[in-house]
C-alpha cells in the first residue's frame, strides 16, 4: 500500500477494504468542510474514487445515505454521466465510486450547457415516471405558503438581532417589512380566491426532486467534450416551482420544470448572485405595488 503525503492511514486502509485487499495508491482530489475525495490506482483494478463524509457539528443529515441513493437510481436508469456506487462502508461514512475522467470546465462552451440541460430534463422525466423512492425532503423545502412566512421570519428575527448593523436593521423595519406584508397578504387572498390553502402542503407528485449543489463546480469534461456530474450529497425533494441556478465564470443557467432551460451572458457587473424568474417577477410587483400607494 502506498499513500501521498499527508493522507491518513486510516482512508488508505478504507479504501483497501473496500477493494478486497489488492495493492493500491491514494492521491488527494479535493477536500473541504464536508468530504474528503481521493483517486485511487489500484493493482489490476483499475482507477476508482473514495469519499469519505466528514461529520459536521448539530447535522443530523444522512449524507453517505443520500448520495448512494441517489447515484445507485440514476444508474438504475441508464445515465451514464454519473459516477456508479462501488461498494460502501457506513460505519466510516466511505464510498468507493467509479472514477469519473476529465477537468472542471473552467472555460464553458454553449456544448456543456446542452448536456446540462438534457441532464436535468432527464431527472424531470424520472420523477414523473419513475420516481425515486424514499427520497428526502430538503432542510428547508418550503411546501406551503405558511412554512415560507415562518422562514422569512425567522430570518427577520435574526437579522434584527445583529447589533453592528444598524442600517440594515432600519431597513428592515422601515422598508423591508412593510412591503412584504403587502404581499403575503395578496398571496393569502390570491390563493384563497383559486380555493388553494396557503397552509396546505405540496403533495408528493407536485414536488421536485432538487440536486443543491449542482453546477459547473461539480462537473468534469473529458477529451471528447462530454460532461460528467459528481457530488450528489445534498439530493432532496423541495418545492416543485424550485429555480436551478448554475453560476460560472460568464454564463448563467436557469431551470424551470416543464420549460427548457435557457442560457445567456452574465453581465460583469452582476456579481454573484443569478436572478431568477421569481425574482424579477418579484421586483415587477413591488413597483406595482410602489405604483398603487403613491
Amino acid at each position: 500500500m502506498m499513500a501521498a503525503e499527508g493522507i491518513a492511514h486510516v482512508d488508505v486502509d478504507i479504501a483497501r477494504r473496500l477493494l478486497g485487499g489488492v495493492r493500491l495508491r491514494l492521491s488527494p482530489v479535493c477536500g473541504g468542510r464536508n468530504s474528503r475525495v481521493y483517486r485511487v490506482d489500484s493493482s489490476g483494478d483499475g482507477i476508482f474514487a473514495l469519499k469519505r463524509y466528514l461529520p459536521l457539528e448539530n447535522d443530523g443529515r444522512d449524507r453517505l445515505g443520500v448520495e448512494t441513493s441517489a447515484l445507485r437510481w440514476m444508474a438504475s436508469h441508464g445515465l451514464d454521466m454519473v459516477p456508479r456506487v462501488m461498494a460502501v462502508d457506513v460505519e466510516t461514512g466511505s464510498v468507493l465510486l467509479s472514477w469519473m475522467g476529465g477537468s472542471r470546465p473552467n472555460e464553458l462552451r454553449p456544448g456543456d450547457v446542452d448536456q446540462v440541460i438534457e441532464f436535468l430534463r432527464v431527472l424531470e422525466r424520472l420523477r414523473r415516471t419513475a420516481p425515486l423512492r424514499g427520497a428526502r425532503l430538503a432542510s428547508e423545502a418550503c411546501l406551503s405558503g405558511k412554512e415560507l412566512e415562518r422562514q422569512i421570519r425567522k430570518r427577520l428575527s435574526d437579522l434584527a438581532a445583529l447589533d453592528d448593523e444598524p442600517a440594515l436593521r432600519t431597513f428592515l423595519r422601515e422598508e423591508f417589512i412593510g412591503v412584504f406584508e403587502i404581499f403575503l397578504d395578496r398571496a393569502r387572498r390570491v390563493l384563497l380566491s383559486s380555493e388553494l390553502s396557503f397552509e396546505a402542503e405540496l403533495r408528493p407528485e407536485n414536488q421536485s426532486l432538487v440536486p443543491s449543489d449542482f453546477g459547473f463546480h461539480n462537473a468534469l469534461r473529458d477529451d471528447l467534450g462530454r460532461l460528467a456530474f459528481v457530488d450528489f450529497e445534498d439530493f432532496f425533494r423541495s418545492r416543485y416551482w424550485t429555480v436551478f441556478a448554475i453560476e460560472t465564470r460568464s454564463w448563467v443557467v436557469t431551470r424551470r420544470p416543464e420549460r427548457c432551460l435557457a442560457w445567456r451572458p452574465r453581465p460583469a457587473h452582476s456579481g454573484t448572485v443569478c436572478r431568477s424568474a421569481l425574482a424579477w417577477r418579484s421586483r415587477r410587483a413591488s413597483r406595482s405595488v410602489t405604483a398603487e400607494s403613491s
